[in-house]
């Protein structure tokens, strides 16, 4: 205590101080630079305090802004707070902050030590939360019961943990829509791993975490186990139907082919462009023809751009003509999902809103999970209860501009259930309001008027807003958020489970800092607010010449 009294004195005055005399009765410390400070403390006579028995206090030596006394375990201490507040503080600015406060320039490592020390003392050491993740575990399933946390070791250290909350799981089989998609993300933590989630989508067309799950790699193995786990919480693919979304991920394509062959799935086509575009076809027309395969709702308007495709490249149309249409192509997709989405981007949302939790060790990482799925379960609820429309927003948004679109249509009916409606003679749409589908195949995909569908609804006499699908209605949207994710206390009133103890996972660590952005595409820009310089030319500052352009003697 004394010594740290001295450490904290020195730095406050701006000088640094050496110790003459350190041992277990005395302490005698003097200025760095020999002004004359000096102060000398040892036990008192009844040994039950420190007396200081000599002290000088003149110092006329100048200010000292480089004072080692300001190591890693005096900032990490001093600045603890700041830290627990605000644990994306920079060492950039952790520095500045010291120089306004002390005065003092300190290195970058010490800094970048000094904040490592202090998310350590935050969240607590890493090792012991692997140690702690079984009672964690039953802690989970003790106060939100019905909820599935499973953990799964490789001999005595960790392997794989998941996590299932019953208000998810009942509340996608009650109020969601039956299509889940999968994606995985890179964890930040010293021993790494992946997190691989699964994400549903409400009424609203909002993001629904259904589970998540932290494994030590993506490949056919963790995928397969990830996909047995959600199974067995949200019951199997015959009873319930279950559609899957997702990126062509390493070990998931294998997966769906070896384990579950035959389960309908969907390619995102923002990655099947990446693989399309890492083959060799690259440019803009080649994407627009891509897309709009992808997007078209019938057969013939998905043949034309195969066929423009075709035209450009032959290669290019047999590379997709491997590719089943009924994983990437609208016009192929199964109707009763009600979904017509063709991008993995809820899942990805998924893994953006939970960015500042990934860099935290295991228990930490999870728990904040399940406090932020807690946090918009209880925002979502309220919300609703405020709700007066029978239609969520974002659906009536869509619905309205149908509605908006159908004045450029003329209806022609036949018994005023089967509509015939055209488009100023230019295209032909058949309308079937009895079985709720339109011959251009928006309706029955996803379950919302299209404007055709809207013209003939009009033709007779109706609302568009009753004949819009039941899983976009406020009471589905109450249904999927009812169910409350309850509190958790913390660690300190866990049950303690008395098994064997369970080890950190056995993970290489890489040579240098670990990385924390992910790498980008070639095409990709590192900066979405910022415009690139890449194929201009490049000058020099100096020199003011191009990068190539050879200098002019003027001799």
């Amino acid at each position: 205590m004394f010594k740290a009294a001295i450490k904290t004195y020195s730095i406050q005055n701006g000088f640094d101080f050496v110790y003459k005399r350190n041992d277990k009765i005395r302490v005698t410390a003097e200025c760095k630079l020999k002004c004359g400070w000096r102060i000398h403390a040892s036990w008192s006579n009844t040994r039950d305090s420190i007396q200081i028995k000599t002290f000088k206090p003149t110092h006329n030596c100048g200010t000292h802004h480089e004072n080692k006394k300001a190591d890693v375990n005096w900032i990490s201490n001093h600045y603890l707070e700041n830290f627990r507040d605000d644990p994306t503080w920079t060492e950039y600015a952790l520095r500045e902050q010291i120089k306004r406060d002390y005065n003092i320039t300190i290195p970058r490592w010490v800094a970048y030590r000094a904040k490592k020390m202090a998310m350590k003392k935050v969240y607590g050491n890493e090792a012991e939360h692997y140690k702690n993740s079984r009672d964690y575990a039953a802690a989970m399933q003790r106060w939100n019961p019905g909820s599935m946390c499973g953990l799964l070791k490789d001999g005595p250290n960790f392997h794989r943990m998941f996590v299932c909350l019953d208000a998810c799981k009942k509340g996608l089989i009650f109020g969601c829509r039956p299509i889940i998609a999968l994606d995985g993300c890179h964890l930040k933590g010293s021993y790494g791993g992946q997190l691989l989630c699964a994400v549903g989508r409400d009424g609203n067309d909002d993001m629904f975490p259904i589970a998540y799950a932290v494994v030590e790699t993506e490949c056919r193995d963790s995928w397969t186990w990830f996909m047995d786990s959600l199974l067995d919480c949200i019951g199997p693919i015959e009873e319930r139907g279950w559609v899957f979304m997702f990126d062509r991920r390493k070990g998931l394509v294998e997966t769906f082919e070896s384990v579950y062959p035959g389960v309908e799935h969907r390619f995102c086509i923002r990655h099947l462009h990446a693989n399309f575009k890492s083959n060799g076809w690259k440019g803009r027309a080649f994407k627009d023809e891509l897309f709009g395969a992808a997007r078209a709702t019938i057969e013939a308007r998905f043949n034309h751009h195969m066929n423009v495709i075709k035209v450009m490249d032959e290669e290019a149309f047999k590379y997709l003509e491997k590719i089943d249409p009924r994983s990437w192509s609208r016009h192929a997709f199964g109707t009763h999902c009600k979904s017509d989405m063709i991008s993995n981007n809820i899942a990805e949302s998924f893994n953006s809103w939970i960015k500042d939790a990934r860099d935290k060790p295991l228990l930490t990482m999870l728990d904040t999970i399940r406090r932020q799925l807690m946090c918009r379960f209880h925002t979502k609820r309220e919300g609703a209860k405020q709700s007066t429309n029978e239609i969520c927003p974002k659906i009536q948004k869509k619905l309205e501009r149908s509605k908006d679109l159908q004045r450029y249509y003329i209806c022609h009916w036949r018994d005023g259930v089967v509509f015939e409606v055209d488009h100023c003679h230019d295209s032909r749409r058949v309308v079937n309001l009895s079985n709720m589908t339109c011959s251009c195949g928006r309706w029955q995909l996803n379950g919302i008027p299209c404007p055709h569908a809207c013209a003939a609804i009009y033709a007779d006499r109706c609302t568009p807003e009753d004949f819009v699908h039941e899983c976009y209605r406020m009471d589905a949207y109450k249904k999927a958020y009812a169910p409350f994710i309850h509190p958790m206390p913390g660690p300190e009133e866990w049950r303690k489970v008395t098994i064997d103890t369970i080890l950190p996972p056995l993970v290489r660590t890489q040579p240098g800092r670990p990385r924390k952005v992910r790498r980008r595409a070639e095409d990709e820009p590192q900066h979405p607010y910022k415009v690139t310089r890449q194929g201009y030319d490049v000058r020099c500052g100096n020199a003011k010449r191009l990068e190539n352009e050879e200098a002019i003697d003027l001799d």
